[in-house]
């Protein structure tokens, strides 16, 4: 039974390796040997670690200190045996302190941490984002190609078949030859274009650029349902390219009160306590109780208030510097504001426009599908010419490789939007 269970598993996995890749499968592979996402990883693993550190003023310092003289000899002229601690030159100090207050400057270098991680955070979003749209518009890259090659295909060989025809029948020669080798070029072309997308989304899945792919075929769309302004105030909700500037401009505001504080007097409290344990736990008659912890500790809370007088104007030029970075850094979300704004209304009107289009892509194949059928039945009853048979082909070839290919425009288009929205892409 068990040695079957094996068996059943091997087999699945087996088929699981030879089925079609779908856009969600491809997305993830993308994620996992990705080496710009791994960074991001890594570098919002920086940004926690710098937030731990940040945080560390909020608790007392804690500090034990012990020492020790070798000696050869003690007070009383007798050996020491080497490495030994004699009482009367070992110390040992326990010191505790605190910073009470410092102007708030922790808070706000702790707060400036915070804004950090958040900015990683969103970094990481943002590379899942970007490389998931990637994945997703070169897999439909490689579907359009290869819906393109296999109607391309499908011409050349019914182009043989007209070929064969022509001269038997009527002795065509150049033309119909000539038509048939523009096909076989034609072919070519597809042939490298399907080549080329699949390299891309081999590239993006850190695969080979010349591994075969196999995708699972998603053709199907549905009409667009959000109205411009439902996607408008969607957009900036969700966009991470809008979250992140805001999260920026909240940093640098940050910086610019730091950077202020240092143009007022700097007022500072600090409370520490030091315990002597060398002189509360010993004494050169031997190691036993010699004091009491009042005696061998000292305490104290220290204030102090601090004014530079002439810096060569560093802290005022700082401030400055921090006031107009926060003023570029607003002019930056005005003007991401404005872009967003145009791209998220260009996009709602691609999306309606490529879904008409689709509409009447539809209508146009079906109306050369039959009119090719019938130049078929014409031109064998001798009604039709040779050439009104090629024309009608090569009308209906474009009516399919013109409609397959406004379906995965009309797909990615909807991917675009909603990576304007900030709505995840497949993420893991």
């Amino acid at each position: 039974m068990k040695r079957t269970l094996i068996l059943l598993f091997i087999i699945g996995v087996l088929a699981a390796e030879e089925g079609n890749l779908t856009l969600k499968e491809c997305v993830g592979i993308a994620f996992k040997n990705s080496i710009e996402l791994k960074i991001a990883d890594e570098n919002l693993k920086q940004a926690e670690l710098n937030k731990i550190i940040n945080y560390a003023p909020f608790y007392p310092s804690v500090n034990l200190s012990l020492g020790d003289k070798l000696l050869g000899f003690d007070d009383n002229g007798l050996d020491i045996p080497l490495f030994a601690v004699n009482p009367d030159t070992y110390s040992a100090s326990l010191n505790v302190s605190y910073n009470v207050y410092n102007m708030y400057k922790d808070y706000d270098q702790y707060r400036y941490a915070g804004k950090k991680y958040e900015e990683a955070e969103l970094s990481v979003s943002l590379k899942k984002q970007e490389l998931s749209y990637n994945v997703i518009s070169a897999y439909f890259d490689v579907l359009s190609s290869e819906k393109n090659l296999e109607i391309r295909e499908k011409t050349l060989s019914q182009k043989k078949e007209y070929l064969k025809l022509a001269e038997s029948l009527f002795k065509a020669g150049i033309k119909p030859k000539s038509d048939y080798l523009n096909a076989l070029v034609q072919i070519k072309k597809s042939e490298i274009s399907l080549k080329d997308a699949e390299a891309g989304l081999n590239t993006l899945l850190g695969t080979a650029p010349d591994k075969e792919l196999n995708l699972e075929v998603d053709s199907n769309y549905g009409a667009p349902e959000a109205a411009y302004g439902a996607l408008l105030e969607k957009m900036f909700k969700g966009n991470l390219d809008w979250k992140k500037i805001n999260i920026q401009s909240e940093y640098i505001s940050i910086l610019t009160s730091l950077s202020e504080r240092t143009l007022l007097p700097e007022i500072s409290v600090d409370a520490s306590y030091s315990l002597y344990l060398d002189k509360y736990a010993g004494s050169s008659a031997g190691w036993t109780h010699f004091g009491r912890l009042d005696q061998n500790s000292t305490w104290g809370i220290s204030a102090s208030l601090s004014y530079p007088i002439f810096d060569g104007y560093t802290n005022i030029s700082k401030f400055k510097a921090s006031k107009s970075s926060l003023v570029i850094a607003n002019m930056n979300i005005e003007n991401l504001k404005r872009e967003l704004t145009r791209s998220i209304y260009v996009s709602f009107l691609e999306v309606n426009r490529i879904y008409e289009e689709l509409e009447q892509y539809k209508v146009q194949v079906g109306l050369a599908k039959e009119s090719l059928e019938l130049i078929k039945n014409r031109y064998q009853s001798g009604i039709s010419s040779f050439l009104d048979l090629i024309d009608a082909e090569l009308n209906y070839t474009a009516a399919e490789i013109g409609y397959y290919q406004a379906v995965y425009d009309y797909k990615l288009k909807g991917y675009d939007i909603e990576k304007l929205c900030g709505v995840k892409l497949f993420w893991q």
